[in-house]
């Protein structure tokens, strides 16, 4: 498994990486990475739960707009 970056790692709980960075952090930490979690949950656990919930977002206001009638 390729893991992310120290340096992403750190900007992720800083919260100084990019929309495409936090993606791909997230959905790093959704394929259940023990070490990148453990990483992550030594800095500042809301900086996580904050990029999840922007990732949602983003998601789904992609699924809506492609279930809205045209």
């Amino acid at each position: 498994m390729d893991h992310p970056r120290a340096t992403v790692l750190r900007r992720f709980l800083e919260g100084t990486t990019s929309k495409q960075e936090n993606r791909n952090v997230v959905r790093h930490l959704l394929r259940r990475c023990g070490e990148c979690s453990r990483t992550l949950q030594e800095g500042d656990g809301a900086s996580v739960l904050l990029a999840y919930e922007e990732v949602f977002r983003s998601l789904l206001g992609k699924a809506l707009k492609q279930a809205a009638p045209a």
